[in-house]
Parts: C-alpha cells; sequence; structure tokens
C-alpha cells in the first residue's frame, strides 16, 4: 500500500503525462480490467493497483522528463543529465519511501521469527529433553545458543539498517550544505554585478564630466580668437579711416609759395 505522500506525489506526476500515455498505463498497471472517463479517475485506478512506489516510477511511460520536473518544482537538487535510476532514488528519499519499506520488511521479518519460534516451541514440547553427561542444565545451554544464534542475524540486520538510514542522512546534509553554499556564490556574483556596474557608472559620469570641460576650454579658445579678429579688424579698419582723412584735407598755396 502507498504512503499519503506518495499517493500525493504520484497524482502530480500522472497529472503531467498526457493523456494517451497515462490511459495506456493505466491499461498496463490494471490489465485492462478498469474502464474510465476522466483523468482523475484514471490517476485514481493507477495508484490504487498499483503495488511498490519503485515499480510504478521504473514504468516505461514514466519518463525521466516528467520525474524531474516534479524534482524541480519540489526544489531538489538533481544533475540535468542524471539517469533516471537517481532521479528515482531521489524522489524515493523525498517521499521517505525507504524507510516505509524496512518498516515493512521489519515487520514481515518478525512475523515469520515469530512463527518459526512458536513451530520450534511446539517441537519442543512434543520431544523429551535429552541428557547429555547426565545434566539437564547443559541441553539448556545448548538451546540458549541456539536462540542467541537464531537472533543475531536479526540484529546484524537491524544495524544495517541504521547505517543505511545514517547514510541517507549524511548524503542529505551534505546536499543541503552545497545547496547553501550555491546561494551564497550566487548573492557573491551578484554583488560582483552591482559593484562592476557602480564602477562602470562612475567612469562614464567622470568622462562626461571631462569632456564637458574640455568642451568649455575649446569654446573659450574660439571666443578670444573670434575677439582677436575682430580687434584686428576693428584695428585695419581703423587706420584705413585715417589714411582717407589725410588724403581728402586740402593742400594751402600761400603756405607753399612762401616756403619758396
Amino acid at each position: 500500500m502507498l504512503t499519503e505522500t506518495e499517493k500525493s506525489g504520484f497524482e502530480s506526476i500522472l497529472k503531467k503525462l498526457p493523456i494517451a500515455k497515462l490511459i495506456s498505463l493505466k491499461d498496463t498497471v490494471t490489465k485492462g480490467r478498469i474502464t474510465t472517463k476522466h483523468s482523475y479517475e484514471t490517476i485514481q485506478a493507477i495508484i490504487s493497483h498499483s503495488g511498490t512506489p519503485k515499480s510504478l516510477l521504473t514504468r516505461q511511460k514514466m519518463g525521466r522528463k516528467y520525474l524531474f520536473q516534479y524534482l524541480t518544482e519540489n526544489e531538489i537538487v538533481v544533475p540535468l543529465h542524471s539517469e533516471k535510476e537517481l532521479i528515482i532514488d531521489k524522489i524515493l528519499e523525498f517521499w521517505k519511501s525507504d524507510l516505509t519499506i524496512i518498516v515493512e520488511s521489519d515487520k514481515k521479518q518478525n512475523t515469520a521469527s515469530t512463527s518459526k519460534d512458536s513451530a520450534a516451541k511446539v517441537v519442543k514440547k512434543n520431544k523429551k529433553p535429552q541428557k547429555t553427561d547426565g545434566k539437564l542444565g547443559s541441553v539448556k545451554n545448548t538451546e540458549r545458543n541456539q536462540q542467541e544464534a537464531k537472533k543475531s542475524p536479526s540484529k546484524i540486520k537491524i544495524e544495517q539498517q541504521l547505517q543505511y538510514i545514517k547514510e541517507k542522512e549524511k548524503a542529505l546534509e551534505r546536499e543541503q550544505q552545497l545547496q547553501i553554499i550555491r546561494e551564497k556564490a550566487r548573492e557573491l556574483e551578484e554583488k560582483l554585478k552591482q559593484h562592476e556596474e557602480k564602477e562602470k557608472k562612475n567612469v562614464q559620469g567622470k568622462k562626461k564630466v571631462g569632456d564637458k570641460s574640455g568642451e568649455g576650454t575649446q569654446k573659450k579658445k574660439k571666443k578670444l580668437k573670434t575677439d582677436e579678429e575682430s580687434n584686428q579688424q576693428n584695428q585695419t579698419i581703423a587706420k584705413e579711416k585715417i589714411k582717407k582723412k589725410k588724403q581728402s584735407v586740402p593742400v594751402n598755396p600761400a603756405i607753399s609759395v612762401g616756403f619758396t
């Protein structure tokens, strides 16, 4: 049976599939025994008739791109060129399906061990106690050793399961740390961009100020030149006027005779 988180996850993934693929997946899962009218009914039929979440995720109709989109929507970082198996593992980690599988396997193992123990007890009751070296204590010790030997594999499995869970936790912590580092790197990159933009603006402002000052000096020089040229023109005009006046003044004949 699927958990509520797994069901909701499958609903969001199956909604991404086209109708044709959804119907064909429903037919394969239900073996063509159920007919549906709406997409919601087909999705519910697929979820209700599926076994384990991994068996449904590994179906061919459950494409890699749909699973990848589901992870990106839930802000789970996965490499772009990652294979479908890795994406499925990430989804199962996100749903914590591995833990549910472990718990179910533990329950099955416990039920099997209890049934074996009950059968062994019935056999022991039917059998008569055997004497070894004339002592019942040695028989009891051997029975205890056998029970401890039976329990040791289950303990080993539990320890292995604990190690597996701890490794998964460490991997998740590493992924979270990587996400934090990436976010910090993005923030620093944005700050660098802003700083570079400010520097560019300052340089452009300085250039504009320099251009304006250069234009002002050039204008002043032009004014000085025009002033000098106008002064020269005025001087030449004044000289010409003086010459004309001298030429226009009449000479007195008496003065000229007296001199002779």
